[in-house]
């Protein structure tokens, strides 16, 4: 409505979707305040949300005995805790520093913390407003297992508590539930729904539409495939069933009957206030205490959870990389290389633990291992460069120039002359016999601005090693 600042909050589970909504609304002309999070494991463009907002929810949810991997329903009462207060008015000051215009919030976790966020909106004078990202169960649970290494079962679980949550918290506000897929196979007329869901008005649907990626959707679970699965609970099947009929979608009614058996479900399955079993025994819980230990130097106990979280998921592929990170800080280096061995076994084309391992194995003499790693890796990611240019280095080492050679011109090709790469140039020709070669590049690293301190001093002692 004309004369409105409008707080659009964008809920759903992970993995669902709400990135790639987030930037939508962005592009059709709301703002997204504050320090975003940037690209990471899993959303190479960006995840779009605060910084801020993600670590209030998290404090939180942290407060209750709850996580964002923890699919057990909040305690009653939580709202009126002093925690939620306390992110309440936090959450205004966010809000009112961000007031000046329309604008969206995208953090899953608003699925089950939306009540303080609406409060807090509507306390500042804002009109708040709802996005629910909704993505087939399955794919969900597939996405989780990959980046976190859950069980199905605990994304399936994840994925019901984020969405009657989230159908919750929205109650009575404008509000829309859009399915991902739909989103993935027709932009411009799912955000023309949101548009008019929301009641916002000129928001430019279509300079949105190119974000879409239908491309980078790595899993398409048939909705009918999914339900005829056998293996999935009733009461999730029941609640996707629910979410897919049209008649429901935008008016995101008859749920409650849905919210009362999940609640029972879980007082009988694991009851109490404390966190479940499938979150006290996920990865993603050892893990987090494993950082938390780390931070806190206690550096035995670090290593305990860490160990304990690939025991959790032993075929997940970063745990093995944050375990041998652990060791390294305690100085156990023969156990980090298996650790991180182990990790590049699962996923190859992990290019900063390949290159942190070829290191390892260089101070301790092992140049063939070395080698071995940073060209598997290097085959598993043609376009990287500084993957290449390692490799050169190494095969330099080991005096293969031909070799060295074809990797620097693929690194050169790649990311375009810069100083540490001009040096290995120069290296490589002296080590031709190739000498006023040798000595140009040395003096095209001097000429370079971008130059750091320690290439500029290796550069010049190659040039002095020319003079004698």
């Amino acid at each position: 409505m004309a004369g409105e600042t409008h707080a659009v909050f964008v809920a759903g589970c992970h993995r669902s979707g709400t990135s790639a909504m987030a930037r939508a609304l962005n592009l059709a002309g709301l703002a997204l305040p504050g320090e975003l999070r940037g690209a990471g494991r899993g959303n190479d463009h960006g995840h779009w949300e605060p910084i801020a907002v993600t670590r209030l929810n998290e404090d939180l949810l942290e407060s209750v005995g709850r996580s964002w991997f923890d699919p057990k329903p909040l305690p009653e009462g939580w709202s009126a805790s002093e925690a939620a207060r306390a992110c309440g008015g936090k959450a205004g000051d966010f809000m009112r520093d961000a007031a000046a215009e329309s604008f969206a919030i995208k953090d899953p976790r608003l699925s089950r913390t939306g009540s303080v966020w609406r409060a807090a909106a509507e306390a500042q004078g804002l009109s708040p407003a709802v996005v629910i990202m909704c993505r087939n169960p399955y794919d969900v649970a597939r996405s989780l297992v990959s980046r976190n290494g859950f069980s199905k079962m605990h994304g399936l679980r994840l994925w019901q508590s984020y969405m009657l949550e989230a159908l919750r918290e929205s109650a009575g506000l404008p509000r829309v539930l859009v399915h991902y897929e739909d989103l993935l196979a027709d932009p411009q007329r799912e955000l023309g729904r949101v548009s008019e869901a929301l009641r916002i008005s000129g928001l430019k649907t279509g300079e949105a539409v190119p974000s879409i990626r239908p491309e980078e959707s790595h899993s398409h679970e048939t909705a009918e495939f999914f339900l005829a699965r056998p293996t999935v609970p009733d009461d999730i099947r029941q609640l996707y069933r629910l979410c897919l009929d049209p008649h429901a979608r935008d008016g995101v009614g008859a749920f409650a009957s849905l919210e009362c058996a999940w609640r029972a479900w879980w007082s009988k399955t694991d009851g109490g206030d404390g966190p479940s079993a499938l979150a006290r025994g996920s990865p993603e819980a050892f893990l987090s205490l494993s950082m938390q230990a780390l931070n806190g130097g206690h550096l035995g106990e670090a290593l305990e959870q860490a160990r304990k979280a690939v025991a959790a998921s032993p075929a997940h592929a970063p745990l093995h990389a944050h375990l041998g990170n652990i060791l390294i800080h305690c100085g156990d280096a023969e156990d980090a290389i298996a650790s991180y061995r182990a990790s590049l076994s699962l996923d190859g084309k992990q290019a900063g633990l390949a290159l942190t391992l070829a290191h390892l194995l260089r101070k301790r003499g092992e140049q063939a291992a070395a080698l071995d790693t940073l060209a598997a890796c290097a085959a598993a990611n043609p376009g990287d460069a500084k993957l290449n240019h390692a490799l050169g280095d190494q095969l330099l080492l080991g005096g293969d120039l031909p070799g060295a050679a074809l990797a620097f011109v693929a690194a050169l090709g790649l990311e375009g002359e810069t100083a540490p790469l001009a040096l290995s140039f120069a290296r490589l020709a002296l080590a031709g016999g190739a000498r006023d070669a040798a000595r140009g590049h040395a003096m095209r690293v001097l000429q370079l601005d971008a130059a750091s301190d320690a290439v500029r001093e290796a550069a010049e002692r190659l040039l002095e090693k020319l003079r004698r």
